[in-house]
């Protein structure tokens, strides 16, 4: 018998973090702008801050994102399947 957080703990390890990060913060963006929509106007409190945790998150976002994909390469030929080098001529 699996315990609920045993099957939490297995749907979170498989769970793409890149992906979820991105899914979370466009819907906080398209939460608030369904929010001002409504409201049309600002807070009292203001803007500033939330807008400010948005375009922080959405960064960070962004900056892990590429920084995943840069270091991920292909992976070189079997040996005995490469061309020569560039700039050399087989015989």
């Amino acid at each position: 018998m699996t315990l609920p957080f045993e099957r939490l703990n297995a749907i979170l390890a498989k769970l793409p973090s890149t992906n979820a990060r991105i899914a979370v913060t466009l819907c906080c963006v398209a939460l608030t702008a369904i929010a001002y929509c409504i409201a049309w106007q600002a807070p009292a409190g203001g803007w500033e801050a939330w807008l400010t945790f948005l375009a922080a998150m959405s960064g960070i976002d962004a900056a892990q994102f590429f920084a995943k994909r840069k270091t991920q390469q292909p992976p070189p030929p079997p040996n005995g399947t490469a061309g020569p080098p560039s700039g050399e001529s087989s015989p």
